[in-house]
């Protein structure tokens, strides 16, 4: 059912009644407008003008993505989001989700989760997502006895949001604004409007706790690093799954050559000596799908780049993590990861099988971006440590390929090189260990000066995925978001081996209540568990176990001499 509610600010408001009435949705609420592309957004203060029926899922930013993942059919079948509607100019908006008493008595004053999707910075769609719906946690949150509104935001995506060129940087100074990185500034513009205006939802905008997921979390580790945007932007940080190294920054100069080649592959009528200008009008000009296709989700990323507002430089995870603790304006972060991240990578089995990367370069070059050029030299010692031992004396590029593979779990298909079935989840794990987690421990454990005493907690996500396919009986990236939101737990307490045993069944369902569950809590300010520990959950226990990281070590086999390897 539909409902109108009046906000003080903006006026009247249409949205979407759910669950017996006990909660309110506000879907595709536009925080700020596109003028162009390649242009900062502009923030939007009223809703003058704009159409006030927020019963819709607004557009998302254009992109190409597995139509199969969308519609949920890699999690057990369809769901309620089963195709985007695009629009580049109109695809900054928001999904505000809330207990209806909240707006009804709006000095309630609730804890707000903001949520910042992932997809590599070239795909999603969070606040228009049915995997991501927010429905459920606002749901939990209040049988808890702690309830919280969330907020879902987009940001622009891949070229429409992180293309980067001189010509673009020109431009830019020109027109006062700031230059690149459009899509981190949108999220920043995504936090202005819900400071200026949650409050009138019901929402403290004082206790605003921020989650993501890989390219989500690294989104929010930018920004806690930055001092460029000069803002306060949240209290709290949930970051699964990524920090600002994940992902490093750029060069504009290496992003040029990306440039370039979009400008050639999709302007026609090219001027011999094509002006800045030129280039820029010609690429506006172009068909966003001619624009996408040079560059596919498995082709090279657009980056965030060094724009010397939001960051001066390239920074390494040493930095980035004193960087972190120079921030003033937040008070805690929960980090952490998923046991087996390295099953994320099949886009560097594409480069290498389709010939558009050098294994040496992709695996050395991700190396260097995290950690700094000193830790290629000491790989024979990383092996080591990973019980690998027996390729010490293996070339670069014959290591890089057997890692790709693993990242596959696939022998003798994808490439020419046998991986022995028992160092195919060892590769694994010291890929992931080098993108994700090794980063997010060293942020958690940093011993380091410490500008600002900043409280931070370690946790490790366990659970198996139950659905049939490539995950299945893998604790891999974004499992963890599935479980998060609870929308497809009903689905899985129906798969075969799952239905009809109860332990199993209140196993699933007690499991996603008690990982969405310390989120909440930790949103209402409450501490997880001593700082100096880890929580970890899934394996054989459906709820959070504290201990300290050696034990975890031992009981979980978690590679932590590996990390330390790598940090050392």
């Amino acid at each position: 059912m539909t409902t109108t509610f009046t906000h003080a600010i903006l006026g009247e408001l249409k949205g979407i009644v759910k669950d017996d009435g006990r909660i309110t949705q506000f879907r595709g609420v536009p925080f700020a407008s596109v003028p162009a592309r390649f242009r900062q957004a502009t923030p939007l203060t009223t809703l003058d003008g704009s159409t006030r029926d927020f019963s819709e899922w607004g557009f998302v930013c254009p992109q190409i993505y597995d139509p199969q993942f969308i519609a949920g059919t890699a999690f057990g079948g369809p769901i309620d989001r089963l195709e985007y509607t695009f629009d580049e100019f109109k695809c900054l908006n928001l999904t505000i989700t809330v207990p209806t008493f909240a707006i009804k008595d709006t000095s309630k004053a609730l804890p707000v989760m903001v949520w910042v999707h992932g997809g590599g910075l070239k795909i999603g769609g969070g606040a228009n997502f049915g995997l991501e719906d927010c429905t459920k946690i606002v749901e939990q949150s209040m049988e808890m006895g702690t309830p919280v509104i969330t907020v879902a935001l987009q940001y622009r995506l891949g070229p429409l949001g992180f293309a980067s060129s001189k010509e673009l940087f020109e431009e830019a100074k020109k027109n006062g604004e700031n230059p690149g990185n459009f899509g981190l500034w949108d999220v920043i513009l995504g936090f202005d409007w819900i400071s200026k205006f949650i409050s009138g939802f019901g929402g403290n905008d004082s206790d605003i706790t921020a989650f993501g997921e890989s390219a989500g979390s690294i989104i929010l580790s930018y920004l806690i690093i930055s001092k460029g945007h000069g803002r306060k932007l949240f209290k709290r940080a949930i970051m699964q799954s990524g920090v600002a190294t994940t992902m490093a920054p750029s060069e504009v100069s290496a992003e040029q050559a990306n440039f370039d080649k979009v400008y050639a592959a999709c302007v026609k009528n090219r001027p011999y000596f094509p002006s800045a200008q030129d280039k820029v009008d010609g690429l506006r000009a172009a068909n966003i799908d001619d624009i996408l296709k040079v560059n596919p989700f498995f082709g090279p990323n657009y980056r965030v780049v060094v724009d010397g507002v939001l960051f001066e430089k390239k920074y390494s995870i040493d930095e980035v993590t004193a960087l972190t603790f120079d921030c003033d304006w937040i008070e805690s972060i929960l980090i952490g990861d998923c046991q087996f991240e390295g099953i994320l990578f099949r886009q560097w089995v594409e480069m290498i099988v389709n010939k558009t990367g050098s294994p040496n370069s992709l695996f050395y070059g991700q190396l260097n971006d995290m950690y700094g050029s000193a830790v290629a030299a000491r790989l024979p010692e990383i092996l080591d440590s990973f019980s690998l031992e027996k390729y010490r004396d293996y070339s670069p590029s014959k290591i890089a390929v057997m890692a790709m593979s693993a990242m596959m779990y696939i022998k003798n298909k994808v490439t020419p090189i046998t991986i022995p079935e028992e160092d195919i989840m060892k590769m694994s794990m010291m890929v992931g260990s080098i993108v994700f987690q090794a980063q997010s421990y060293h942020i958690a454990r940093y011993s380091g000066k410490k500008k600002h005493d900043i409280k931070t907690y370690l946790y490790h996500f366990d659970k198996i995925n139950p659905f049939p396919g490539m995950g299945h009986g893998f604790s891999h990236h974004y499992l963890d978001v599935i479980y998060l939101f609870k929308n497809t737990v009903g689905r899985i307490i129906e798969l075969e081996g799952i239905k009809g045993n109860q332990e199993k069944v209140d196993f699933e369902i007690n499991f996603s209540n008690n990982f969405t569950g310390k989120f909440i809590s930790f949103a209402a300010g409450q501490e997880p568990w001593d700082s100096s520990r880890v929580g970890v959950i899934g394996g054989t226990s459906s709820d959070w176990v504290v201990m300290a990281d050696e034990e975890d070590e031992v009981t979980n086999n978690r590679p932590l001499k590996g990390w330390k390897s790598l940090l050392a």
